[in-house]
């Protein structure tokens, strides 16, 4: 009678424990916005705001130091250029090449609706090999620019997550100024 106890008992600790381990835990995300409220990207819970952190001029900057995962948006009002987006994207492709020793091209893609183009490459920041996808935007009223990276190392498993962060940018309220 014992044994049967201690065998229901294990029996239904192993069913619960594999119950538990079973079922995968449904990630959760979250808005980061901007301090004055205009832009907004959405990140997995473990991210974290990093203002300050990554590049003081940003408007945005997020991400998960432990999983060498970052994200920062750059922002520019369109009053304030002139430029086309076109000339505005080749203005960066040079910036890249003077910043990173990098000469890259870029690939249109569409970013939540918007315009944009996304340079795809390897640079070495110190001594740092890191891998970057830099996007230009443009929203209804900005030219932007959002920078994603990790590791180079990591870039595989990285790169659907940054990707869909960077995906997920948004101006709020486009159509005040």
């Amino acid at each position: 009678m014992k044994n049967l106890l201690i065998l229901t008992t294990l029996s239904l600790l192993l069913l619960i424990w594999g119950c538990n381990n079973s079922i995968p835990e449904k990630e959760t995300f979250k808005e980061i916005k901007d301090e004055q409220g205009i832009f907004s990207i959405t990140v997995p819970y473990n991210w974290q705001e990093m203002k300050g952190v990554l590049n003081d001029a940003a408007e945005i900057e997020a991400g998960n130091a432990k999983k060498e995962l970052y994200f920062i948006a750059l922002m520019e009002h369109k009053d304030d250029i002139a430029a086309t987006f076109t000339e505005y994207n080749d203005l960066i492709k040079s910036s890249i090449l003077e910043t990173y020793g990098v000469e890259s091209t870029s690939t249109p893609v569409t970013l939540e609706g918007y315009k944009a183009n996304i340079f795809d490459f390897d640079a070495t920041v110190e001594t740092t090999n890191i891998h970057m996808w830099y996007y230009t935007i443009e929203t209804e009223n900005y030219y932007g620019q959002l920078l994603t990276w990790t590791l180079k190392s990591k870039r595989l498993a990285a790169e659907p997550l940054l990707k869909d962060v960077a995906s997920s940018f948004k101006e709020l309220n486009a159509a005040t100024k």
